[in-house]
């Protein structure tokens, strides 16, 4: 909206030819640019009701939701699509371009025990989000808070990789996820394949919650469900004991 900040004589003085009707003056510059940012607003709001909706439908249908989530530009589209075997038209967007993901895509899988879970791609994070866009940025993150499980995918080749990955997680504990930081997310080390032997050995850690993949040729990705499905496992029977206050060393 700073393009609106010009006095209105000046925007009074530019004129859009062919616009008006016969005889009379065309739009100015400033009711242009009004007309504009209603357009993209009205755009914004459709997009946040897509989310709304896709919470619904998950809530209504009990599905476990798993949430992609990292630093933008990290594969999380391109995982996703491999992921849910959707190429073309279908896949979700991947190219190299900020926030491409505002909407976030849902799609189903099915795991190998033929439960079907509900995989969400959100937008991308980035440090020192600008003020234009943390409404958008929060509320297509609403689903992260709902997720029973959050995959945090990473670009292992980014030289700043280290300093991506705190900056998601500095987002996720200020949006209230400590616990499922801690507790309820697998690391995703995406784009192996342009990783050295000692490179992969310094980020893989032994506790199983993290592993090393490419979305873009598939290695591990198989590997990657069965971890998603035990994850989610753990989680629901962690769930359960706490509801019936089964004390832990019984667990």
């Amino acid at each position: 909206k700073t393009r609106l900040i010009r006095t209105e004589k000046v925007a009074n003085e530019k004129q859009a030819s062919g616009v008006g009707t016969m005889g009379g003056f065309g739009e100015t510059q400033l009711e242009i640019d009004k007309r504009k940012i209603a357009e993209k607003e009205k755009s914004i709001k459709k997009q946040l009701e897509k989310v709304v909706r896709t919470r619904q439908i998950a809530k209504s249908d009990h599905f476990p939701v798993v949430a992609l989530v990292g630093y933008t530009n990290s594969g999380k589209s391109a995982l996703l699509n491999r992921l849910t075997g959707l190429s073309g038209e279908m896949a979700s967007e991947s190219c190299d371009k900020l926030f491409t993901s505002l909407d976030p895509h849902t799609r189903g899988l099915m795991l190998r025990s033929g439960r079907n879970i509900l995989l969400v791609d959100t937008v991308g994070f980035i440090s020192e989000l600008p003020d234009i866009f943390k409404t958008c940025f929060t509320s297509t993150l609403e689903k992260v808070k709902d997720a029973d499980l959050l995959l945090h995918v990473m670009d292992s080749s980014n030289e700043t990789k280290e300093y991506q990955k705190q900056s998601v997680v500095d987002i996720l504990n200020e949006m209230g996820c400590q616990d499922k930081v801690k507790s309820q997310c697998v690391q995703v080390w995406n784009k192996m394949d342009v990783l050295e032997d000692e490179e992969k050995k310094q980020l893989v850690s032994e506790d199983g919650k993290s592993i090393l993949i490419s979305a873009l040729h598939g290695t591990n990705c198989d590997k990657l469900v069965d971890i998603i499905e035990s994850e989610l496992s753990r989680v629901e029977q962690e769930r359960e004991n706490k509801k019936l206050d089964v004390p832990e060393y019984y667990r």
